[in-house]
């Protein structure tokens, strides 16, 4: 039998999970009956509780299920495109959530230009959030200290010390190098990257793209920036495309830039893929709306949202398993915006 403490102090969830061996979400769980820890566990702990004298905090409205905290990253001025990517994400888990009896409390998380939070992640400190899913930031160390209290799945997202939390990302570096020789099938030679940076996703992509050069024997042609699709940028792109015209493609690191960088060759009447060929990376839904539609390297953003919940779920009851990275393929989506090299 577990000690009971004095009457003059007050047993806190810590406490119970510390006693049972769990993390504080499953201890959580178990003792407000919740589904997500097995039988055995919400005895052990039930138990151990009622010996510590814990006392849980009334609620006013229980739920079938345990409560997860939805996090997205928000950078000023970012909110198009944050949701172009993140939208269908955050729809599938919340279909998912609903139909596994989940609460979702959604909340924003302020980051710089880094994908760096800004302040404590929100629903760190709260008692009645059994897990967290934080998507598309990057985690600093400090950052990361703050959320080790709770369960945490990154969702396209990364922490400064990679092998810290479980997380679901995209094939980024296998994607682009699948992207690109899309593009070098066609007969291009001279082809840009274009919105390549340190960002860890943005720097897989690199890689890849610089894959495909290689197994090609082709010289690499970047231009460093951001990856948001200004328009300043595409603009440096076409200008340099008309200066050069030996480059007939451009690879966008994502769809935000190759969809940028295609209006702007519209806008000046080069003709896409006649002259310039495009191809981006996300599949977001603008990149359909373009004409001709934009060719890209598809992240099933339904399987990503859906598989994410799942994983934080296991999380929640097994928080002392092993932290694994669980890494989604991409699929080439072929819409018109790459043709053959044009000739000289």
């Amino acid at each position: 039998m577990t000690d009971q403490k004095n009457s003059s102090e007050r047993s806190t969830l810590a406490d119970v999970a510390r006693a049972a061996g769990v993390s504080p979400a499953a201890a959580s769980l178990a003792i407000r009956g919740k589904p997500g820890v097995g039988a055995e566990t919400r005895r052990r702990v039930k138990q151990i509780a009622d010996d510590l004298g814990y006392a849980s905090k009334p609620v006013l409205a229980e739920v079938d299920g345990p409560t997860v905290g939805l996090v997205v990253k928000s950078r000023p001025g970012e909110e198009e495109t944050t949701n172009s990517f993140y939208g269908p994400v955050i729809a599938r888990i919340t279909e998912e959530a609903h139909r596994l009896g989940v609460d979702i409390r959604l909340a924003s998380l302020l980051v710089d230009e880094h994908f760096q939070p800004l302040a404590e992640p929100a629903l760190a400190d709260d008692d009645s959030v059994d897990g967290l899913l934080v998507l598309g930031a990057y985690l600093t160390e400090r950052s990361a200290d703050q959320l080790t209290a709770k369960p945490i799945v990154l969702v396209d997202g990364y922490c400064a010390q990679p092998d810290r939390f479980v997380s679901l990302v995209t094939d980024n570096r296998r994607g682009m190098r699948n992207a690109t020789a899309h593009v070098l099938d066609h007969g291009h030679e001279r082809v840009l990257l274009v919105g390549a940076n340190r960002y860890p996703s943005i720097a897989e992509r690199r890689l890849g793209y610089l894959d495909a050069l290689a197994d090609a024997d082709l010289e690499p042609l970047v231009i460093d920036g951001d990856h948001d699709g200004n328009r300043s940028q595409a603009i440096e792109v076409v200008d340099r495309l008309e200066a050069d015209r030996s480059i007939t493609a451009v690879v966008g690191v994502n769809d935000a830039v190759a969809v940028s960088v295609h209006q702007e060759l519209q806008n000046r009447r080069i003709s896409v893929p006649d002259e310039v060929s495009v191809v981006g990376f996300d599949d977001i839904a603008m990149a359909a709306m373009l004409v001709p539609g934009l060719d890209t390297c598809a992240v099933d953003k339904g399987a990503m949202g859906r598989l994410s919940l799942q994983l934080l779920l296991y999380r929640i009851e097994h928080p002392h398993d092993a932290v694994h990275t669980t890494t989604l393929a991409t699929s080439l989506r072929r819409r018109g915006s790459v043709g053959p090299a044009r000739t000289a």
